[in-house]
């Protein structure tokens, strides 16, 4: 899983699944069968299953919820559709979601209310959780903006300087990073995801395109990646361990978290959310939450704020990885 040529772990047992879970954590796994949605629940101690109810409804309230538009009773109709009938106990304070693509566009973490991460499946919870590395220390900041480079506590590469060749070197610049954050352009390629990119600075010979597959190629010792782009956690097909993307590729690179996008995303909103993100958990700031809290708690302040509070301002970033 860790490079390009071994883009799958071994399949886990359901007790190694269990047993790479935390106390206070639960693994939900959804799946489709006979056009219903199923949801099998692991805890450390317990397991369950759900039938949930015809997919169709489900599709048909996912499909009222984007960027521009979100109707106000889609989210209480999901809630009840997927996560009530889970019924999760009070002592489960983080949740781990493998979505099936029948509800992968879909902010699951705003329904759970509480820190929610994505995991393609219990056997990656078992790699992931099975690595064991050294904290990584400060933050590399990749971005177009000078504004946005001013703001972070971080070493940035900007400009002319946010080029493939100066990411590459910086990355090796020391042991391990722990947040490498990338504000540039996205593109994506429905057809073939793995040509889907980030744009960074053009230089002599490399037209600046860091593809997904050119990301499964790296050697990235890094904690956590910070996709601050619209739509980065956009994915156009699946395998048996999940979607095909850009944050798939930085995991297999690596990292055991990546933050992205599901849906296009207003500037403002995206830069207090960010801001408050670090702040809670980035190095050099007093931070100390780990990323699925300080996530749930960016989003939480987010929408305090009233021109803010509707769901496509801070529903649509989701957690990949370990909490």
């Amino acid at each position: 899983w860790q490079a390009a040529s071994l883009p799958q772990p071994k399949a886990s047992s359901l007790e190694d699944v269990r047993g790479a879970l935390l106390a206070d954590e639960a693994l939900v796994l959804y799946a489709e069968g006979n056009d219903e949605i199923l949801a099998l629940v692991l805890t450390k101690t317990q397991a369950s299953t759900h039938n949930l109810g015809p997919t169709r409804p489900v599709r048909e309230a996912a499909e009222l919820l984007g960027p521009s538009e979100v109707d106000a009773t889609a989210f209480d109709r999901l809630r009840e559709a997927l996560v009530t009938p889970l019924d999760l106990p009070k002592t489960v304070k983080s949740v781990l979601v493998s979505p099936h693509p029948a509800i992968w566009s879909i902010p699951l973490g705003a329904l759970f209310e509480r820190p929610t991460t994505w995991m393609e499946s219990g056997s990656i919870l078992v790699h992931l959780r099975s690595q064991v590395a050294p904290p990584g220390k400060g933050m590399l900041a990749v971005t177009e903006a000078q504004a946005e480079a001013d703001e972070l506590d971080a070493a940035v590469l900007v400009g002319t300087n946010a080029s493939r060749a100066q990411l590459v070197e910086r990355l090796a610049s020391r042991p391990r990073w722990a947040v490498l954050h990338i504000s540039c352009p996205i593109e994506l390629h429905a057809e073939h995801p793995l040509l889907s990119c980030v744009v960074l600075t053009p230089t002599e010979g490399d037209d600046g395109r860091l593809l997904a597959m050119d990301v499964r190629r790296l050697d990235l010792a890094c904690d956590l990646v910070v996709l601050a782009s619209c739509e980065s956690a956009r994915s156009f097909s699946f395998t048996g361990e999940g979607p095909i993307g850009l944050p798939r590729a930085f995991v297999a690179a690596g990292a055991p978290r990546v933050l992205a996008s599901l849906w296009k995303t207003d500037d403002e909103a995206t830069r207090a959310l960010m801001l408050k993100f670090h702040t809670l958990c980035g190095p050099g700031k007093g931070g100390g939450m780990a990323p699925a809290q300080a996530l749930h708690a960016a989003q939480t302040f987010v929408r305090s704020q009233d021109r803010w509070s509707d769901p496509r301002y801070w529903a649509g970033w989701v957690l990949y990885g370990l909490p």
